[in-house]
C-alpha cells in the first residue's frame, strides 16, 4: 500500500501517569509497518465477540471467517478511510476508523479487493442471498430512513472502533473522538454510526451522538435476528 495508506493512521501515544490516563497527545505522524494495521481487527476483538450478532450475520455463523472480515474493514479504511490509534507504552490499546466524506465502508472496488472479496467468495449460497437481498437493502432503507439519504457519502461514516478492556474508562476512546470531531468540523460534515446493541447505543451517546432510529434485521443465521440502530452526531 505504500506511504500513501501510511498518511492515513494517526498515533496517539498516552503522557501521564495513571491518574490522568485521558490525557492524550496526537504525534506527527510516523513510517509504520502495513502490517501494525491488522490491529484494527485485533482491537475489534474487544467488542465484537465470537456470539456478536452482526459479525455472526455477516459471516454466515462462520467463526473461520469472522477474522478476515475484521480485517477487510481495517484495511479498506486504511486506503480510503483514516484510522486513529491509541499507544500505552509501544502497545495499541485503542483504535477509531472512519470514511470521510466522499466514500463508505466497501464502496469501491480497491477496497473490496483487499479482502471483503475474499470472505465474499467463502460464504455459503445462503449467505450471499442474505448479504445481497436482505442485508444490503434493508441497510439502506433504514439509514436513508433515519439518517438522510446522503449521509454515508455526506459525513463521516465509522465502520470501527474499540478500546483494550484493561484500558476503557481511561478517557481514550473520547479523546479519539474527539480528534475525528474536529475533522468534522473542518468537513462540515455530520458523524454517523451503526449499533447492534442498547449498550453501544449508551456508549455512543456518551460522545455525543443522537439515536435516530431503531429496527430489527433478520440474520443469516437461520432462526436469528437482531437490533440495528442508527446515531448521528451534528459537531
Amino acid at each position: 500500500m505504500g506511504h500513501q495508506c501510511l498518511r492515513q493512521i494517526t498515533l496517539f501515544s498516552q503522557l501521564l501517569s495513571w491518574m490522568r490516563p485521558s490525557r492524550l497527545l496526537l504525534e506527527p505522524m510516523i513510517q509504520v509497518g502495513y502490517e501494525l494495521v491488522t490491529i484494527g481487527a485485533e482491537c475489534l476483538k474487544y467488542m465484537t465477540s465470537l456470539s456478536d450478532p452482526s459479525i455472526r450475520a455477516m459471516a454466515g455463523g462462520n467463526k473461520a471467517l469472522y477474522d478476515p472480515l475484521l480485517g477487510a474493514v481495517t484495511r479498506a479504511l486504511v486506503l480510503e478511510g483514516k484510522i486513529w490509534l491509541a499507544v500505552s507504552n509501544g502497545r495499541i490499546v485503542g483504535v477509531l476508523g472512519g470514511f470521510g466524506p466522499g466514500t463508505f465502508l466497501w464502496a469501491t472496488e480497491e477496497q473490496r479487493t483487499l479482502g471483503f472479496d475474499s470472505v465474499y467468495a467463502s460464504l455459503s449460497e445462503e449467505t450471499k442471498n442474505w448479504w445481497q437481498n436482505i442485508y444490503g437493502p434493508k441497510i439502506k432503507e433504514f439509514m436513508d430512513n433515519a439518517l438522510g439519504k446522503t449521509a454515508n457519502l455526506d459525513g463521516w461514516m465509522i465502520p470501527l472502533v474499540a478500546v483494550d478492556p484493561p484500558f476503557q474508562c481511561r478517557g481514550i476512546a473520547t479523546a479519539m473522538f474527539k480528534e475525528m470531531t474536529s475533522e468534522a468540523i473542518q468537513d462540515k460534515a455530520v458523524m454517523v454510526v451503526g449499533a447492534d446493541s442498547d449498550l453501544n447505543v449508551r456508549i455512543y451517546e456518551s460522545f455525543g451522538f443522537i439515536l435516530k432510529g431503531k429496527t430489527i434485521l433478520a440474520s443469516s443465521v437461520q432462526g436469528e435476528s437482531y437490533p440495528l440502530f442508527a446515531l448521528k452526531k451534528i459537531p
